[in-house]
């Protein structure tokens, strides 16, 4: 059940005035197979191969934050386990556009192909898949260009069995990874999630075919069409603690 919008806006729309969030699932759902949308319009999320919601075990960032406060998230434990997220229609390319993908995760492990954001259809040369290990190594984070692999981390920047604050941000082409606040390396490719293409695939292989789907936890996951800066970044991945 959806909690206040209003509420939602606050904690990560005032964040940055001029930020635009198409989409938001917090993942607090507890159950059921479908995750909703905290934005108006927004996409609820279809849970595919049944994740598993978890009440424990939770960021305690997001369990103390003082505005919506997380209750629950996803575990991922199969490669064919994801969430569908529908056609979110964002594009970003060299011309021009911007696109922000923020998300909590734990990964309970690094060793293979993981994936974490792609196409659910389409062609393999849709930009703007988002994994880790391939030639990033072990914990290192890349972004597919359509027609290769682009670093946004180096190598073991992801640790096994803790929560991290992922943010990936597209501007004009060019992709930046920040890790709980903290710019990573930047990599050119665009994020080609228009309504041409397929929908958006939380943890899921990309074109419902290639690597392997991510194995671990995902919480609080939000889409802006526009590029947050640093200290935006930095505050989403250090919420206000307390009570209002």
């Amino acid at each position: 059940m959806l909690r206040l919008q209003t509420a939602a806006m606050v904690l990560l729309v005032a964040v940055a005035a001029q930020a635009q969030q198409q989409e938001y699932w917090l993942f607090d759902d507890g159950s059921g197979t479908s995750a909703a949308n905290e934005i108006g319009g927004g996409n609820t999320g279809t849970l595919v191969g049944t994740p598993a919601w978890i009440t424990s075990g939770l960021e305690p960032k997001l369990t103390d934050r003082s505005i919506l406060p997380s209750t629950a998230a996803l575990d991922f434990t199969s490669p064919n386990h994801y969430v569908d997220g529908g056609n979110i229609n964002l594009t970003s390319t060299s011309g021009g556009g911007e696109v922000t993908v923020s998300m909590w995760l734990r990964p309970d492990t690094l060793s293979g192909d993981l994936r974490l954001i792609g196409h659910l259809s389409g062609a393999s040369t849709q930009a703007g898949a988002v994994g880790i290990g391939q030639t990033a190594g072990v914990g290192g984070v890349w972004v597919w260009t359509g027609a290769g692999f682009g670093h946004v981390t180096s190598a073991g920047a992801l640790t096994a069995g803790a929560w991290q604050h992922l943010a990936l941000v597209w501007d004009s082409g060019q992709v930046t990874a920040y890790l709980d606040g903290v710019p990573q390396l930047t990599a050119t490719a665009d994020f080609a999630f228009g309504a041409a293409n397929g929908n958006f695939g939380l943890a899921a292989k990309y074109i419902n075919t290639f690597g392997d789907g991510f194995d671990g936890q995902i919480d609080d996951v939000a889409i802006y069409s526009s590029a947050l800066t640093l200290s935006e970044t930095e505050e989403l991945a250090n919420p206000p603690i307390g009570t209002d």
